[in-house]
Parts: structure tokens; sequence; C-alpha cells
């Protein structure tokens, strides 16, 4: 949509309709109808292909594959022999061993570790503290919080984008859970996820919020298998996390930052806002 020229006031409007329609499907129950009616190997495919397409953006920012500008595939073969590259794959190679082991924790260890060491001997890697204090707006840009256009997001430039958003959301979050699911051991002996209902419903709901916070479309995530497979299986985990997350806000809040993080997409946006201003 920004490639579009849109403003991303209007890209928020478009996740809470996508959201708004995305919980209208599971409120009737056809998203249930298609999880009911997905067989084993396309919930499978589904984790696997997310998987594999993370670990291309993975790959692409380490610089173990690039950018193709000539004809052929899409991507090509990097600088291999880099730090970064072989720091990835080292550090690759260690987490499989760690988890083959049954280490508890294993994946956290090794991004601890990958990153003291590549602070210690990569001078491209700089060290910017251990917290960071949160933000509502950016520079020249009030708080993204309710910054919305849904008015924009409902003309006809704009529609097929939330029909495409509507479409990767049901099938692809609606998959994504399946396979959570099963590395959970929350399906029934004929496949289906106990109390599905419940998580089809939650995962619908937080998309509409994802838009009324100034924020990208909000799913289940194919990472959620990683915290599963470490027992973290009754929703506690994630809990527990949350409020963590709340009270270190509240806490800057309260001490006088402003309280709120944004991530690498949010900063895209605002980076794409700016240069649709300059035009």
């Amino acid at each position: 949509m920004l490639g579009k020229g849109l403003h991303p006031n209007v890209a928020f409007g478009a996740v809470f309709l996508m959201g708004v329609v995305f919980t209208g499907i599971s409120v009737t129950g056809v998203r249930s109808w298609i999880l009911r009616n997905l067989s084993t190997g396309i919930a499978h495919g589904t984790g696997i292909g997310i998987g594999l397409f993370l670990l291309l953006i993975a790959a692409n920012d380490v610089g173990l594959v690039v950018k193709n500008p000539g004809a052929g595939l899409p991507v090509s073969l990097g600088n291999i022999t880099a730090l970064p590259a072989l720091m990835s794959v080292a550090g690759l190679a260690a987490i499989f061993g760690l988890v083959r082991r049954r280490v508890p924790g294993s994946i956290l260890i090794m991004i601890v570790a990958i990153s003291a060491i590549a602070l210690a001997i990569d001078p491209a890697v700089a060290f910017h503290g251990v917290f960071a204090v949160p933000s509502l707006s950016a520079p020249a840009h009030a708080s993204l919080i309710g910054a919305m256009d849904i008015k924009g997001a409902l003309s006809m430039a704009v529609l097929p984008s939330v029909l495409a958003l509507v479409m990767t959301a049901v099938f692809d979050a609606t998959g994504t859970i399946r396979a959570v699911a099963g590395q959970a051991d929350q399906l029934d002996e004929n496949g289906r996820i106990i109390n599905g209902g419940r998580a089809l419903m939650a995962d619908s709901v937080s998309s509409i919020f994802s838009g009324l916070l100034g924020g990208a479309s909000a799913a289940a995530y194919i990472e959620s298998t990683v915290g599963v497979a470490a027992d973290a299986k009754t929703g506690m985990a994630a809990a527990v996390v949350g409020l963590l997350f709340l009270g270190r806000d509240v806490l800057l809040t309260v001490r006088g930052p402003r309280a709120f993080v944004c991530d690498r997409a949010c900063a895209d946006v605002r980076g794409s806002a700016d240069a649709l201003e300059r035009e």
C-alpha cells in the first residue's frame, strides 16, 4: 500500500478493516470450517513453509543471500565468508545441537552468546544499552495510536489490499494455529484443536486492536512453536511476559520517559510517511 503512495494512516485503517472482516469470518464459523477440513499435509506444510520464509529473511539480513539484480532467481548467494554469515551459520548449527540434546532455552542461550561474541570481535556491532526508552511518536509525527484512516481505507484503490490481507490472515494464521496446537499436543483424536474456537476468536480480535494501536496485523506466529517446545503450553508464559512488558512501560511512564517501543516495522512506516510528506 505504501508503494501506491498511500498515507500510513490509510494502511492502519486497512489493517483495522481486515480485523473486522477476519473476526466476522471467525464468528460465523467459516474459519472453523476451514480448520476442520484442513488436511494434515497442508497444516504441516504451512508451518514448514512459513519457517523457510523466515529463514530466507534471516539469510538476507546476514548476507548469506542477496537480491539478484539480473535474470533468473530473485536471490543469489552472498558473501558466505563474511563474519556475520559465518557467525550465523555457526550459531544455527549450535542451536541444532543444543535442541537435539534438549537443553532448556537453547535458542535464547545462543542468541546471547552470538551477540556477545559479535560485540567483542565485530567492529560493526555497537552496544546501545540493555533497555530502550519507549516513545509513542517520532519527530514531526503525532502518536500512531488511533491514527487509522478508515474512510481512506474504504476507497476502491485500497479495498483489494484489504481483501488480500483477509485472505492471507485466514489461511496463513489458521494453518499456523493448527501447527502450534499440534506442537502443544492440543489436538483431539480427530486432529481438531481442543477449544479451537477460543484460539480463533482471540487471534481474530487481536488484528482489530493492531489497527487501533497503529501496528501491523497481529495473528498467530509460527515462532510460538519454539516456546511451546520449551513447555510453555498453558498461556501462562505469554501472560507473564505481557505483564512484565506492561509493568516496564508503566514504570518508565511514571519516571518521565515516554512509554512505548516502536519496532522496525513502525520505523519503516514513519520513514515512508516522511518520504511522502517531502514529495
